[in-house]
């Protein structure tokens, strides 16, 4: 087939997969690809060195009631009814980001943990 150099396969199974797959970093990709679909909602952290665990912190603004929703970020958002009426406003769905960040993630996710936590 000539897909993969003669001198690479010579060089046994695991050592032609990662000759293969330099440059390919898959953590880091699903990190970024995560930090773009979240926006001004949180920031991504990760462990560079093992990539077995990525962090996620949403801000306290992203749980501020908006009335302007952000292109792309409806679905993401759920309404907020206030007896007074007046403007809708809409928070931050969790159970969608986290359904969304598990779809994003297959294959490479294997557990999400959700920790509430207060900043005072």
């Amino acid at each position: 087939w000539g897909l993969v150099p003669k001198k690479t396969l010579r060089l046994g199974t695991n050592a032609a997969r990662e000759a293969l797959l330099i440059g390919f970093k898959p953590v880091d990709q699903f990190v970024q690809a995560l930090q773009a679909h979240l926006g001004d909602m949180g920031v991504v952290f990760h462990d560079a060195v093992s990539g077995s665990v990525i962090g996620l912190m949403l801000r306290p603004a992203a749980f501020v009631p908006r009335q302007k929703l952000q292109v792309g970020s409806a679905h993401q958002m759920l309404p907020l009814t206030r007896a007074t009426g007046g403007a809708q406003e809409t928070l931050p769905n969790i159970v969608q980001l986290v359904r969304e960040i598990s779809l994003l993630g297959e294959g490479l996710v294997e557990d999400i943990q959700i920790r509430l936590n207060s900043v005072d």
